[in-house]
C-alpha cells in the first residue's frame, strides 16, 4: 500500500472481477434470448435456463456452443 492508501493489486483484482461479472451478464442475456427462440421442449428449456443462470459464463458458453452445432430446423 502506498501513501494514498490505494491497494493497487486489490484494485486490479476487483476490476478483473467486475469484468467477469459483466461478461457473465452479457453472455447470459444473449444465451437466454437464444433459448427463447430455440425449438426445444419445456423441461429442456428449464434445465438450460438453470444451467445458464447457475453456472457463471460456462453455462451460457455451453448453450451457445451446443446450439451452434445443432442442425437448423428451418
Amino acid at each position: 500500500m502506498d501513501a494514498q492508501g490505494i491497494n493497487w493489486p486489490l484494485l486490479l483484482l476487483q476490476l478483473v472481477n467486475l469484468g467477469m461479472l459483466i461478461t457473465w451478464i452479457i453472455l447470459a442475456v444473449f444465451a437466454l434470448r437464444q433459448l427463447r427462440r430455440a425449438p426445444i421442449g419445456g423441461v429442456a428449456r428449464v434445465l438450460w435456463a438453470a444451467l445458464i443462470l447457475l453456472v457463471p459464463v460456462f453455462g451460457a458458453a455451453a448453450f451457445l456452443l451446443v446450439r451452434a452445432q445443432a442442425p437448423d430446423s428451418t
